[in-house]
């Protein structure tokens, strides 16, 4: 039964792409007990202090979804002095070339991880969208180094949660926002909330460097990993050679 359930889940995932990202398909790989879901740390390091500037959004050229160009749009409407930056490549599309034409922006191009990790410390919100299928399965979790990043530099963060959210661990309100609909409205809300509220912003910040520290520096995580119990060797079941 547990071959043919993994069988039915490699083909969904030819299938239908996205539906790997989802922490209950993730479980159906184990027998007899419970997968152990390990934090990531940051992929990105901060440098020397930077001190954010007021009314900076940050987020990734790769995720100019239309719920989330059509809030920043609204949002700047409402705070005339945000300002975005695109963390990546302005690629060729007409969708890339209206959101420059329309928002304040600037795109920052492939940098350097230094150069990259400046870019997130100079924001004052970072926004971590994702994509979800129509069950819900996706969103942000444990295992985004750029989300243990961001925390690790005490920003507030936006993010989309879905089934792989670890919303015990990841608090909506304390460690992060987390928008469980990509409507518009929804990131509209929360983007002009976390730009508006400096109590709410640095409730985040501070719950974000503490999450950090608490569960995501290398430390945390290597000790985690140096824990586990290996699975025992063919030897050791006493299966035959």
């Amino acid at each position: 039964a547990g071959q043919q359930q993994i069988i039915a889940n490699l083909c969904a995932l030819l299938a239908g792409g996205r539906i790997a990202t989802s922490i209950p398909l993730y479980q159906t790989y184990f027998w007899g007990q419970p997968p152990r879901l390990i934090p990531i740390s940051p992929n990105l390091l901060p440098g020397d202090a930077i001190s954010p500037q007021p009314f900076l959004v940050a987020a990734f050229a790769n995720r100019l979804f239309p719920s989330l160009i059509q809030a920043l749009l609204a949002v700047q409407k409402a705070l005339p002095q945000m300002e975005v930056v695109w963390l990546g490549n302005e690629t060729t599309g007409a969708r890339d070339k209206a959101v420059a034409a329309a928002l304040r922006c600037r795109f920052t191009g492939v940098l350097p991880l230094e150069a990259l990790a400046a870019e997130m410390q100079a924001a004052s919100l970072m926004l971590l969208p994702l994509e979800l299928d129509k069950q819900g399965r996706g969103g942000i979790s444990l295992k985004s180094g750029t989300l243990s990043a961001a925390l690790g530099m005490g920003k507030p963060v936006v993010a989309t949660a879905g089934d792989m959210t670890e919303t015990e661990r990841l608090v909506h309100g304390k460690v992060l926002h987390l928008v469980t609909n990509n409507t518009t409205e929804a990131w509209q809300q929360a983007i002009h909330r976390l730009l508006s509220d400096e109590a709410y912003a640095a409730q985040l910040s501070e719950g974000a460097t503490a999450f950090y520290q608490e569960h995501l520096t290398w430390e945390k995580t290597a000790a985690e990993v140096g824990s586990l119990t290996p699975f025992p060797s063919p030897q050791e079941r006493g299966a035959p050679r």
